[in-house]
């Protein structure tokens, strides 16, 4: 099944991929915060990942996260949105192709493969080993290969329009420093090290995570289309659609925190504010040094879309 070619009215390619874009943000949310729901009325809460908490296929939470991973999966590759929406794709960059490849196939394989080869709570064999690293290879493929993309996109696109650029550069700022946090986490596990405390704020972050990869798509859908009007787009307010997927997540991780016991205090919360407005900063300045020097590639080898007004950033 393919998008409907280009054109004008609801028929047209890019309605199709929005559509379908639109429907796998939604999807991921809803099922989502339905298998947390269930794991928490369960009683299985308390764990350092999502996958762990639904690994179990025989509870309700770990039937309802299959399709919140595989109906986003779906309808991503059913929009063909890297391949069609212009503000994914650089036009004419000799990396582009290798870039849409990686956010349409990549990404998706790698959900699919997250929902149908679980994590196991105990690892008794080779068997299980392996199993257990092709979910956490899945995991990391789909959304490293989502940030390389997106990477790429946002810094070397030439036509992203001011407004769009500067909400989507955050997010992904916000995004990335998440990434950057969970794996410090992981890594005072790994040594045995404040594991109690480490296990809790990597489930956590890797809900922020999940939220940002539906703000960043949900923001490229807003912009994604170069004929709305300002006063259409005003209506689909980025600034709400940046945040909203991380009010959810962020009742998530409010509602983690008192299930356990509120062990370390605000203290310990305020040190993690701390460290996530450090890794903003951080990556912020990388982002920008990666757009100043990103968007110096030579487009006169191949036309470029026209899409969005020219951005000076």
């Amino acid at each position: 099944m393919s998008p409907p070619p280009d054109g004008p009215g609801p028929s047209s390619s890019v309605t199709w991929a929005r559509d379908h874009l639109l429907a796998g943000c939604l999807s991921f949310s809803i099922f989502v915060g339905l298998a947390w729901i269930c794991a928490v009325a369960n009683e299985h809460y308390l764990y350092a990942t999502l996958s762990e908490m639904v690994h179990d296929w025989s509870t309700p939470e770990g039937k309802i996260f299959i399709p919140a991973l595989l109906l986003p999966a779906i309808f991503f590759l059913l929009s063909s949105h890297a391949y069609v929406l212009p503000n994914v794709r650089v036009e004419g960059h000799p990396w582009n192709h290798f870039f849409v490849v990686l956010r349409h196939f990549c990404v998706n394989a790698g959900l699919i493969l997250v929902a149908f080869v679980p994590t196991l709570a105990e690892i008794d064999n080779h068997a299980h080993t392996i199993e257990v690293y092709i979910h956490g290879f899945a995991a990391a493929a789909a959304f490293g290969c989502f940030a390389a993309a997106e990477l790429f996109v946002l810094s070397c696109h030439k036509s992203l329009s001011e407004e769009e650029l500067f909400w989507r550069h955050w997010q992904f700022t916000f995004m990335l420093s998440c990434v950057c946090l969970i794996l410090v986490h992981k890594s005072l596990i790994a040594v045995s090290y404040w594991i109690s405390y480490s296990n809790a704020w990597t489930f956590r972050y890797e809900m922020l995570i999940g939220s940002g990869l539906i703000a960043q798509n949900s923001l490229i859908w807003c912009f994604s289309n170069p004929g709305d009007s300002e006063d259409s787009r005003f209506l689909r307010c980025p600034g709400f659609l940046a945040i909203m997927p991380h009010v959810g997540a962020g009742g998530i991780v409010i509602s983690d925190f008192f299930y356990r016991g509120n062990k370390y205090g605000l203290t310990w919360v305020f040190l993690e504010v701390v460290f996530i407005a450090l890794a903003m900063a951080i990556n912020h300045n990388l982002l920008q040094y990666s757009r100043l020097h990103g968007k110096k590639w030579d487009i006169s080898t191949s036309s470029a879309s026209t899409y969005g007004a020219a951005s000076s950033a």
